[in-house]
């Protein structure tokens, strides 16, 4: 669980692992009390994000850098590029 409005991966929430509670109390006490529900004997509230368990997760956070730098340092930073 998370406690704030924004969240930038919305990986967990779609597989049911994260639960982002806004910050009023009422929503906040909601969330405190679906998670609890959720877990028990021999249960757990969700399980892995499977967008996490793909393996050789730095060479594809490598490729995908790489993929986007010219872009990045062109159109954030207006560097000149090789376009």
């Amino acid at each position: 669980m998370t406690f704030r409005d924004p969240h930038e991966r919305p990986e967990g929430m779609d597989a049911g692992t994260l639960i982002v509670a806004p910050l009023g109390k009422v929503d906040l006490v909601e969330a405190v009390r679906a998670v609890r529900d959720g877990y028990g004997e021999g249960r757990r509230f969700a399980g892995a994000v499977p967008d996490y368990q793909g393996g050789a997760v730095s060479t594809k956070v490598v490729r995908i850098v790489l993929s986007y730098i010219d872009q990045v340092n062109h159109t954030v930073w207006s560097k000149p590029g090789p376009f």
